[in-house]
């Protein structure tokens, strides 16, 4: 038996689903021990969680569960607000386990931004993700994160 469903629904990755077979008379009911699931991964990664750690700005993926790569100054800018003034600095990156990884090649799940020199206090910062003409913020499938801004106030 066949079963299509639509891509858009469609998850890849370990799935344990349910399937029972019955007969005619809906008499006897039977769970079919084995089910292949065979969908390419078309979910677009969301929601990020920021915060700041010792004055850096910690991005932490969440991506309902899977990790990204992509990030660099070009594709998650920092600037402070009002005024939009690029701050400098850079991306270091992390797997879920911490170990080190590349931020724009690898199995990302943390990636933190150490500016060059100190934000300052009360000021506030935005990191953006994947802004206009830059889609290189993808999971590992090559979704790319939809553009977002957010704002952080260091303390």
């Amino acid at each position: 038996m066949t079963a299509v469903v639509d891509s858009c629904l469609a998850r890849s990755g370990l799935l344990e689903p349910r399937v029972t077979a019955w007969d005619r008379l809906r008499t006897d009911g039977r769970a079919l021990p084995k089910l292949t699931v065979v969908a390419e991964d078309r979910t677009t990664p969301s929601f990020y969680e920021w915060h700041l750690v010792d004055g850096r700005i910690v991005f932490t993926s969440q991506f309902d569960g899977e990790p990204m790569n992509g990030i660099s100054n070009a594709s998650m800018p920092v600037h402070r607000k009002p005024g939009d003034q690029p701050v400098t600095g850079s991306w270091t990156c992390a797997t879920l386990g911490g170990s080190p990884t590349d931020c724009v090649t690898g199995s990302v799940r943390t990636a933190t931004f150490a500016p060059e020199t100190a934000l300052g206090d009360g000021e506030s910062y935005s990191v953006q993700v994947n802004p206009e003409g830059n889609l290189d913020v993808t999971d590992l499938a090559g979704n790319p994160a939809h553009p977002q801004e957010f704002y952080v106030t260091a303390e």
